[in-house]
């Protein structure tokens, strides 16, 4: 998960902010009194769950070493449960609301609706 989250998901989050924040730019460079809220809305919701998903990852990326040191099994499995298993959801949540917003040129993975009516 990590990995995708870093390879996949962040350069597409980057790629779609800084196209949105072009067309705002560009917007306001060509008349000042062209309207750019539902644009800068979208940036400013995407801009707050990205900074929330780079705090779970790394939230995620700490639990995951720090498992690592654990040489008891028992030990081991109850913080996967309680701490890795956690991050993980909590990241998901977040990842999931930025599929809602993200622009499906952007998102580098089939959305849950496009899997689901892709099924014969």
């Amino acid at each position: 998960m990590i990995e995708i989250i870093k390879k996949s998901i962040i350069p597409a989050l980057v790629n779609y902010q800084k196209d949105l924040l072009g067309i705002v730019s560009s917007k306001k460079e060509l008349n000042p009194d062209l309207n750019s809220d539902l644009e800068f809305g979208v940036l400013s919701k995407i801009s707050k769950l990205s900074y929330s998903l780079n705090k779970s990852l790394e939230e995620l990326e700490s639990s995951v070493l720090e498992v690592k040191s654990l040489e008891n099994v028992f030990t081991a499995s109850k913080f996967y449960r309680e701490s890795v298993f956690m991050n993980i959801l909590k990241t998901r949540i977040i990842i999931d609301e930025l599929e809602t917003i993200v622009s499906k040129n952007y998102w580098p993975f089939p959305t849950y609706g496009e899997i689901l009516y892709s099924a014969n």
